[in-house]
């Protein structure tokens, strides 16, 4: 049986995404990468239940990480529960993160996340995703 859980990695900034994609994949997580939040909704679309948890960023061109999450939320009809998101912005503020909530996304961090380590820790708490060397 395959444990491997999914991840699902949204934001326009190239550097990101990769230290991202790293970090998470080193922490045992296969980790697709999109630089736009409409090739996230399709692959969403395209892949229903492969993914395990999404990590967004709030600004980007085209659409932005609110209006992702609300059409994930709405219009696909995708609960906190079946897929948690994970929103992350540089914007640091009281309001954006109770705008985060409000828009049922499951965490927030600012950018930069320091250490790194708190991002595969809200994964793992997020997926259900323990490290283990011994299959049960």
């Amino acid at each position: 049986m395959n444990k491997t859980k999914n991840i699902l990695l949204v934001d326009d900034d190239e550097f990101i995404l990769r230290m991202y994609e790293d970090v998470l994949s080193a922490a045992g997580f296969s980790v697709h990468t999109v630089s736009r939040a409409a090739d996230a909704l399709d692959l969403l679309i395209k892949n229903p239940g492969k993914f395990h948890l999404v990590i967004t960023d709030i600004r980007m061109v085209e659409m932005d990480g609110w209006e992702f999450l609300r059409i994930v939320r709405d219009n696909l009809k995708i609960s906190e529960i079946d897929l948690p998101v994970i929103v992350v912005s540089a914007y640091d503020s009281t309001e954006m993160e109770r705008k985060a909530l409000q828009n049922q996304a499951n965490k927030w961090f600012v950018k930069p996340i320091k250490p790194l380590s708190l991002l595969v820790d809200a994964a793992k708490t997020w997926t259900g995703h323990m490290e283990s060397n011994v299959d049960a």
